[in-house]
């Protein structure tokens, strides 16, 4: 849960448990690249596979903040307790985004090819410094998600013209949903129901990634 957003009621630990599935999921995703690595030796899918690692770390991070901070804010506590609390939250929020941001960076990174370090330092850097010194963390980060999470989409569009196979359109739709998933997170701190429905079509995008990788594993493996 981040705290500048409005959660419905009945969602809190509804969303938890979703954040625990996202974690698995992208680490899912994240063992499955590492597999079709050590079978094509394809650096861009090494990339991709720690892209996603960086991905199932900041969802943890982000569903052992809400195990912590729900069930204290349900519950009567003193106002060091509160401080305590906010401090938690701040600095659980900040590791989330900067590990969140981490993955998309190298994600988008894996569709170069190319394999410059300095280049990724170049986008890495600059990225993770915008949140930091940002005065609004939490609209500034959803904005450079949306901007990468377009590229990355934009680059499977590119691709499934000239493949135009059922894997790269999977990857294209998910990656997709992702980006509208980060669009709508930008109306939560208004609309308790964008909360919910970016959780859903989050969902959808990882169970659909999953997919997809599960299929290459399978052609690779053959």
């Amino acid at each position: 849960m981040v705290f500048a957003y409005i959660v419905p009621p009945w969602f809190f630990r509804i969303d938890s448990l979703f954040e625990i599935i996202f974690s698995i999921s992208t680490l899912i995703i994240a063992l499955t690249a590492f597999k079709i690595y050590s079978l094509s030796k394809e650096k861009n899918i090494l990339k991709f596979g720690i892209g996603f690692l960086l991905l199932a770390m900041s969802y943890a991070i982000w569903a052992t903040l809400n195990a912590i901070t729900i069930p204290q804010l349900q519950e009567k506590i003193t106002g060091v307790e509160i401080a305590q609390l906010l401090t938690l939250s701040l600095l659980g929020t900040n590791i989330y985004m900067m590990l969140f941001m981490a993955g998309l960076v190298t994600l988008a990174y894996a569709t170069f090819n190319i394999h410059k370090g300095g280049i990724y330092y170049l986008l890495l850097g600059p990225t993770l410094t915008v949140i930091a010194v940002s005065l609004e963390k939490l609209i500034t980060f959803r904005i450079i998600a949306i901007f990468f999470l377009s590229f990355i989409a934009y680059h499977y569009i590119d691709s499934y013209s000239i493949k135009q196979n059922n894997k790269t359109l999977g990857a294209l739709i998910s990656f997709s949903l992702l980006f509208i998933a980060n669009f709508i997170y930008l109306f939560a701190p208004l609309n308790s129901l964008s909360y919910v429905i970016s959780h859903g079509i989050e969902l959808l995008a990882y169970i659909g990634l999953m997919a997809v990788l599960l299929r290459t594993l399978q052609h690779s493996s053959q």
